[in-house]
């Protein structure tokens, strides 16, 4: 079946198998068809942020976990995705001010201090 006729929630199931099995290329392309059709669907702006994560493609990470950011600025998990984005490309003063942020919406969080 062609990656458009299929549902957004079953080619984020999809997306998210091939993810968890390191096959990042057609995670992403499953997650790019998700967007496509929810482009205001915030939690796969997350997946296509960690996605690029993996590929170590900051840049576009960064787009994408501020789209998700965008459309749903009290996801401190979103936040936190931003921070360690930041982090993992070098930019460590950027990646605080985004981990403060998610601190600031769930304090009792402990997650982000391990």
């Amino acid at each position: 079946m062609p990656l458009f006729r299929k549902s957004p929630e079953k080619l984020i199931v999809e997306g998210m198998k091939k993810l968890k099995d390191g096959k990042y290329q057609l995670a992403l392309k499953d997650f790019k068809t998700v967007s496509e059709k929810e482009p205001t669907n915030s939690k796969n702006w997350n997946l296509i942020a960690q996605t690029y994560m993996k590929l170590r493609d900051f840049e576009n990470a960064i787009d994408a976990i501020d789209k998700a950011i965008a459309l749903d600025q009290s996801n401190s998990l979103f936040w936190q995705m931003r921070g360690t984005i930041l982090m993992q490309s070098g930019k460590h003063r950027e990646a605080i001010i985004s981990i403060e942020n998610a601190i600031k919406l769930r304090p009792s969080d402990v997650s982000y201090w391990s």
